[in-house]
């Protein structure tokens, strides 16, 4: 099994629309074969920083998952509406 954790960094005055649009790729996301657990969350002191906890079945569905139609669209449209660019660490469970 392998985990991911995504920290998603919004500009301040671009938070609403950055959440609508992570928000967005929940579902189609859960429902991609390798997807065990896909869950969004939101800074509690700094609003504008969110993270995605992933659990995938294999390093493959994660890379089939990159390659969706929804995540390639999420990357363009809020690309211009972040801080600094997405931080992405992988880990494999001990």
């Amino acid at each position: 099994m392998l985990t991911v954790i995504a920290k998603i960094t919004a500009k301040k005055n671009q938070i609403e629309a950055v959440k609508t649009n992570l928000k967005s790729v929940i579902t189609p996301t859960r429902n991609e074969e390798g997807c065990l657990l896909y869950d969004l969350h939101q800074d509690i002191e700094h609003k504008n920083i969110f993270l995605f906890y992933e659990n995938w079945d294999s390093v493959a569905h994660l890379e089939k998952h990159r390659m969706t139609e929804h995540m390639i669209n999420l990357g363009e449209t809020i690309k211009d509406l972040l801080e600094k660019h997405l931080e992405v660490n992988l880990f494999e469970k001990l």
